[in-house]
């Protein structure tokens, strides 16, 4: 925590990216000077992650204005598919024209490097000198972008897994639909549920 807040400080400082200072670190006293053994912590990173996640989304979703994000949507729609899809289309065809992978595997790299963290994205534009219009898309952005390659990434692994060369399409749509109408379904509960108890 104590090397988070110095981090945060430096970064207010010099404008490098707290993020940066920290992976750095992390690198030293691991695999470099091994202060502390990675394999260690394995057990409990998915869990730290997952925690983590979900606090700088809370966070970024304090200082979002409903009114703005509604007016700001398309836009942030337009940018995602844009993004995953220049993204994730030209890391495929690396793979698969220079590295000579399989299709499945290449499109499953691209779903994978194609991706903009919230993490990373939304403590930046907290701190960055930007409207608010232009933080509400690039918030909107990064958590549908962060939402779906993991959705499209959990696909293409469904699809090596069962699918087969005549029905992958339709498995990769009935798979992309029924991921997303679950969590819509699960958001929209838990928002009427949060509201209703922060009106009690």
């Amino acid at each position: 925590m104590i090397i988070g807040f110095l981090a945060e400080y430096l970064f207010r400082k010099t404008s490098i990216p707290d993020i940066l200072i920290l992976i750095v670190l992390g690198y030293l006293i691991g695999p470099v000077l091994y202060i502390v053994e990675p394999s260690d912590l394995t057990p409990a990173t998915q869990v730290i992650a997952t925690l983590a996640l979900v606090v700088i989304l809370f966070d970024g979703g304090l200082n979002l204005d409903l009114s703005r994000i509604l007016r700001s949507a398309h836009r942030a729609v337009l940018l995602v598919s844009l993004g995953i899809g220049i993204s994730m289309a030209a890391t495929a065809a690396f793979a698969y024209y220079l590295l000579e992978w399989g299709l499945p595997n290449s499109l499953l790299l691209g779903a994978i490097v194609s991706g903009t963290s919230p993490s990373i994205v939304m403590p930046l534009i907290s701190r960055a000198r930007v409207t608010d219009e232009i933080s509400s898309v690039l918030s909107l952005e990064s958590a549908l972008n962060g939402a779906l390659v993991i959705i499209i990434a959990l696909v293409v692994l469904d699809i090596m897994s069962t699918g087969t060369a005549q029905n992958r399409l339709a498995v990769a749509g009935k798979a992309i639909a029924m991921e997303f109408s679950l969590d819509a379904l699960v958001g929209v509960l838990a928002g009427i549920l949060a509201v209703g108890n922060l009106r009690v």
